[in-house]
């Protein structure tokens, strides 16, 4: 259970015995759970990755991760964590990636925020499969390189994609 579900439990409990004791005089339960239940904002989980090792690496990761924190604040969104990792060789496995795809699958986010689409994955199959795993669960993809946005774009993802 997510955090958000655990405090909707607890408030509907209170809400439970509040109209035991307090009977009549008490809001209807949609008034009372409203603002537990509604978000201002998205939550969204950034992830960066990069080629290589050393002081350019890291340089190249706090470059990145100020991008995506800026079009988190302009789109108006919670940036709750980005996700840095450096990529030793292409072909490896990316705890960093997996760890981001789990956080998305429990739902402790809404949203996923990458500066580039090839961060998403290491051949065209794991990227056809990581994008359809995020439109399988509703999640908002927003790509900052080619100014996509699954929230408001009609889902053409691929011809926006760089040649």
């Amino acid at each position: 259970m997510t955090p958000d579900q655990l405090l909707a439990i607890a408030a509907v409990a209170c809400i439970a015995v509040a109209s035991l004791v307090y009977a009549d005089r008490t809001p209807p339960i949609s008034d009372l759970l409203a603002p537990i239940l509604r978000r201002t904002a998205p939550r969204a989980l950034g992830y960066v990755t990069v080629a290589g090792e050393g002081g350019d690496s890291w340089e190249l990761l706090r470059d990145e991760t100020r991008v995506i924190y800026g079009a988190c604040t302009e789109r108006g969104i919670e940036l709750g964590r980005v996700v840095r990792e450096v990529e030793r060789e292409r072909s490896r496995p990316r705890p960093g990636l997996k760890y981001v795809l789990e956080r998305l699958s429990a739902g402790t986010f809404d949203c996923l925020v990458v500066t580039r689409l090839e961060q998403l994955a290491t051949s065209e199959s794991d990227l056809a499969r990581t994008l359809h795993a995020i439109e399988e669960r509703d999640l908002r993809l927003i790509v900052i390189e080619i100014d996509y946005d699954s929230a408001g774009d009609d889902g053409r993802l691929v011809s926006r994609a760089p040649a």
